[in-house]
Formats: structure tokens, C-alpha cells, sequence
């Protein structure tokens, strides 16, 4: 026979959410029987975001002129194009560095003083909606075009510093190619600068053979971190900001991108079963912080040997390609599975009780805050620090919101000079249940006892509830 190819991709399980250690089946069914040696992998997609540029007026700036004065630099970040044009900028600051499409087949990278390189593509050297690795490269004595870890282009020429401007540096458009203008049609994630030229070795590093690497620390060949201009790794989800994760502080502002759930970073899911069928099963475990409103994996090559085989009985290769996600045979495309692994933890516990002093029967409130909302059943407690024996508050309110309240009444004997609880373990659910909208039980972690989240640490509260006592009498 031969090579085999994959159909589609499905799940057995039904379509609705799922929290924090359910388990999923993924079922990929090729065209005829195969055999499996090893564990092969799947890459999926379990959360992050990226920026998504309409092609109109989009684009994202760091307000400042980052690539002024430059003797050496390198550009880089995953860009899934949508569609290819003239003069349609990926990143860079207009007039001294420039990247991105120069026309509907070629990548170009331009600079004032030290030359250009163009790389010519087609559908299948750069094929459109998957995401792409591209970087360029000035290192004084020419400049390089990779993509995809690969080198493609080679051009450019001698100079000691690419220049200055008063433009910014842009992402998408708003002037890279020119002073307006220029804008791309795609999602991007992963955008850095450098002030040095990386080598061969680092880009394969970072390109990671599609998986991507943190730029952020050093890892394997990759040993430029603290070279960093700026790194953008688009992880917010919301609001107009884009963080720089570099340490300079360059954080960005967006104006009109928006986000997208779709990102090149994904968790890999081992095969477990189906040798000598024509459907081999990944079980997926969703684990903590794993978040997407569609499962679905990374890319078209999502599907990896790991070491292993998948061959049919004749001992052909099978060709591992998947359906584009999102389209017609694709995981994300035949179900409706949603992912909520995200368990909600306490940030801060403080009181609205007005610091001072407090005794016998009189009451204290609690709060609890959390990184999102909780639903309480029964009655959770948190034990205090009263002495010599320990007391507790009693949940009161705030069910379906993030601030839940505890109420402790004084008691005789409690005493405490600043009051605090028993332990970062001091809550406790008491046969109760706090859990999120989705099913996933919270962690009851609370902040160090003196931390500045904590209660002693944010109030100063003085527990007397010692009864006088007569010391002595006298006629």
C-alpha cells in the first residue's frame, strides 16, 4: 500500500466544558491500518493568546525609537498571514529598519545604511494561515532572512550603526515600510529585538522545530537573553497593553489589534492506544492553568514521531500532516470541547474591620480575595492564632463573587496582639465545598502569616478577650 494519510481528527467525548484532571480522549483516524511503535505526541492547543491584525488599520507600538543606534540587531516572531501585499510590514521602525512583505511573494528586510535581503516564497515554501518563525538578522557586515530556523536569504552591507530616527518602533503597520500605513493581515505572537546579531545555532534553538522557546532565559544554544531590546509575548488576553518581559520596560500599547484564544504554544499529549487500527487515541488531562474556548492542536504539524513510528503494515511511513486547525476534519471543527483548567487561588485576605482592639463578643470580618469567582457551599472555616488555643471564622458571605467574608466572634481567653490565622493550610472547607462556575475546586492556599497579603500583615487587629481577674483584697 501506501503512505498513509490522516482523515480527521475527533474526540470521544462530548461536546461542554471541562475542568482541572478530566480526561479526553482524541481520537486520529488515518486512511488505512497503521502500526505504533514508541509513544508519538500530539500538540495541542490548552491556552495563551495572540494579536490579531485586520489588514485595515491595526497595529501596536512601544513608543519609542528602539532600534535607534544599532551596530547590530536581530528581529523576530511567529506571524500567521492571512493574506500577503505590497510593502505589508510584520515589525520594525520606518526609514531605518523595516520587515515584512515587500509584495505578494517576497519577504523583504530593508535598512538605511546597511543594504536589504529579499526572500522570494510560494504556497508551499510559505503557506498562509500557519504560523511561521520569521527573523532577520544585521550584523554590521551583511544581513540574514531565516524562516522557520532555516536561513533563506543572505544580503545586505558593511556598516558600523543602522542609524536613528525619531519614528517608533510598530508591529503590524501604523509605518514600517513607510511613515503610515503598511498593514498586516494576520495573528503574530512571540515578538522580540535584540541588540545583537544571533547565530545560526540560536535561531534553531529558538525556533525549537516549530515549538517555540522562551526568549527570556538562556536555554541550550540560545544564550542571548540579556541582550533583549524588548519581548512581547503577547500573553495578556485583554486590555491595550503588551508587556515587556525583557526587563527594560518597554511595554507596548496596542490600537485596534485585537486578541485571539489561538497561539502557537500548546501542550503535548502522548498516544495510548489503537496500534493495528486505522485510529490511533492521544488521552488528553487537562491540567492546571490549561484554558481554550475550542480544543483544538497547534498547527498542521502538531503530530509528532517522539522518537517512535507510525507506519502501515508494509512498513510506509504514514504522512503525519493534519487538517489546518478550526477547518473541516480538524479537532476544533468536529467538536465543541471547552477547557477551564484554571483553579482559582487566594490573592490577598484582609479585614474592613477598623484596626484597634477588640474583646469578648465582639466581631471581626474576614475577607478573602480570590483571582476570580467562588461558589460556597456549607460553612468553610479559617483558624486563628488566639493563643493558647486556636479559634476560627466562620464563611458568612459572597458566594458567586471573588471576595468571600469570615466572621469570628471573640471569645473568653482569646488574645492575640496582632491577629493572624494558623498557616498558609488555616482554610479549611469543614465539609463544604468553594468552587469556580466550572466545577474546579479552589486552592486553598493563603499567603505567609506577616506577608503583606496576609491578615497580619495588612491590619493591625488586638484580640483581649482575657477576663479581669481580682489580685488582691484589702479592708
Amino acid at each position: 500500500g501506501g503512505a498513509p494519510v490522516v482523515n480527521s481528527i475527533t474526540s470521544t467525548s462530548s461536546d461542554g466544558t471541562y475542568i482541572l484532571d478530566d480526561i479526553i480522549p482524541i481520537a486520529i483516524a488515518f486512511s488505512e491500518l497503521i502500526n505504533v511503535t514508541g509513544i508519538p505526541q500530539l500538540e495541542i492547543n490548552t491556552g495563551g493568546s495572540s494579536l490579531s491584525f485586520d489588514g485595515n488599520s491595526d497595529y501596536a507600538t512601544s513608543g519609542e525609537s528602539l532600534l535607534n543606534n544599532l551596530s547590530q540587531f536581530t528581529m523576530a516572531g511567529w506571524i500567521n498571514a492571512e493574506s500577503a501585499g505590497s510593502r505589508k510590514g510584520f515589525f520594525g521602525q520606518n526609514d531605518r529598519i523595516e520587515f515584512g512583505f515587500a509584495n505578494s511573494s517576497t519577504i523583504q528586510a530593508w535598512t538605511a545604511s546597511g543594504g536589504s535581503v529579499n526572500w522570494n516564497f510560494n504556497s508551499s515554501s510559505f503557506p498562509y494561515n500557519v504560523y511561521h518563525y520569521v527573523v532577520i538578522v544585521g550584523s554590521g557586515s551583511n544581513l540574514k532572512l531565516y524562516v522557520d530556523g532555516s536561513l533563506k536569504a543572505t544580503g545586505g552591507s558593511n556598516t558600523s550603526n543602522y542609524g536613528s530616527n525619531g519614528y517608533q518602533f510598530k508591529i503590524g503597520g501604523g509605518g514600517i515600510f513607510d511613515g503610515s500605513g503598511n498593514w498586516f493581515h494576520g495573528s503574530m505572537d512571540e515578538v522580540a529585538v535584540w541588540n545583537t546579531a544571533l547565530t545560526d545555532s540560536e535561531i534553531t534553538a529558538l525556533y525549537n522545530n516549530g515549538a517555540s522557546i522562551s526568549a527570556a532565559a538562556n536555554s541550550g544554544s540560545y544564550a542571548s537573553a540579556s541582550n533583549l531590546l524588548v519581548y512581547y509575548t503577547m500573553d495578556e488576553g485583554s486590555g491595550v497593553t503588551l508587556v515587556d518581559v525583557s526587563n527594560n520596560s518597554n511595554n507596548g500599547t496596542i490600537s485596534g489589534a485585537t486578541w485571539s484564544t489561538s497561539s502557537l504554544w500548546g501542550d503535548t499529549v502522548n498516544y495510548s492506544s489503537g496500534s493495528g487500527t486505522n485510529t490511533l487515541t492521544f488521552d488528553y488531562t487537562v491540567a492546571n492553568g490549561h484554558q481554550t474556548v475550542d480544543l483544538d492542536y497547534t498547527r498542521t504539524d502538531a503530530l509528532f514521531l517522539n522518537g517512535g513510528t507510525i507506519k502501515e503494515a508494509s512498513g510506509n511511513d504514514a504522512v503525519l500532516t493534519l487538517p489546518l486547525p478550526g477547518t473541516e476534519g480538524s479537532l476544533g471543527y468536529a467538536k465543541d470541547i471547552v477547557i477551564d483548567g484554571a483553579v482559582p487561588f487566594v490573592t490577598s485576605i484582609t479585614s474592613t474591620t477598623n484596626d484597634g482592639s477588640y474583646g469578648i463578643d465582639e466581631t471581626i470580618a474576614i475577607t478573602i480575595s480570590f483571582d476570580g469567582t467562588v461558589i460556597v457551599t456549607g460553612t468553610p472555616q479559617l483558624t486563628l492564632e488566639t493563643g493558647s488555643s486556636d479559634a476560627t471564622a466562620d464563611y458568612s458571605s459572597g458566594t458567586g463573587t471573588d471576595l468571600l467574608t469570615f466572621t469570628y466572634t471573640v471569645a473568653t481567653g482569646d488574645t492575640s496582639s496582632d491577629l493572624g490565622y494558623a498557616g498558609v493550610n488555616a482554610l479549611s472547607l469543614n465539609s463544604g465545598s468553594m468552587r469556580d462556575a466550572s466545577g474546579n475546586n479552589v486552592n486553598l492556599t493563603l499567603p505567609s502569616p506577616g506577608d503583606s497579603l496576609s491578615l497580619s500583615g495588612s491590619k493591625a487587629l488586638v484580640v483581649d478577650g482575657v477576663l479581669p481577674s481580682v489580685i488582691n483584697v484589702t479592708s
